[in-house]
């Protein structure tokens, strides 16, 4: 029997699950294969942003000392966890990923830069705080903000919320 459209034949064969805990003292991912059925039934709806990001964080996780080749320490898995925290404590659901970027002090640094805005999230090592870079291009007088962030993520969620309305915009258009 012919069939037209897309085989569902994918659903039956085995699905490489990505796991990403940085509660145990490895920072490296794993892997690990289940059934799809058991993926799909304990897989909760997640914001659009969070795989992609969690997966390119991962990768700069793996990143070995030196990968800048000027010695560059590894990439600190606490900063790693911090900007993730972040993200899910101020992003709207449907926010686009960040560019992840490795920071040669083993931080890490998320960026948006798309329809008139520079967003840059910094997160140092051993994270106790981040800094925010904002500005909004299209506004005639240079408007940019760079601050530290501490507990109120007001600025953060502020920036986001205006990446994702210019986002959406780009799309309807």
């Amino acid at each position: 029997m012919a069939r037209s459209g897309l085989a569902d034949d994918w659903l039956q064969g085995p699905v490489t699950v990505f796991t990403f805990d940085l509660d145990t003292h490895s920072s490296e991912p794993t892997f690990r294969t289940t059934p799809h059925a058991a993926s799909m039934a304990a897989a909760p709806e997640e914001p659009a942003w969070k795989e992609p990001t969690v997966f390119r964080l991962a990768e700069v996780l793996c990143l070995p000392a030196g990968w800048d080749s000027y010695g560059a320490p590894r990439i600190d898995r606490h900063a790693v966890s911090s900007a993730l925290a972040l993200l899910e404590s101020a992003a709207p659901e449907e926010m686009p990923a960040p560019l992840v970027v490795p920071v040669s002090d083993g931080g890490v640094q998320l960026e948006w830069h798309a329809w008139g805005l520079d967003v840059e999230l910094e997160v140092p090592p051993a994270a106790t705080t981040a800094q925010l870079f904002f500005r909004d291009r299209r506004i005639v007088q240079e408007q940019e903000e760079n601050q530290e962030l501490g507990a109120d993520l007001t600025a953060l969620s502020t920036a986001l919320k205006v990446l994702t309305e210019r986002a959406r915009e780009a799309i309807v258009r």
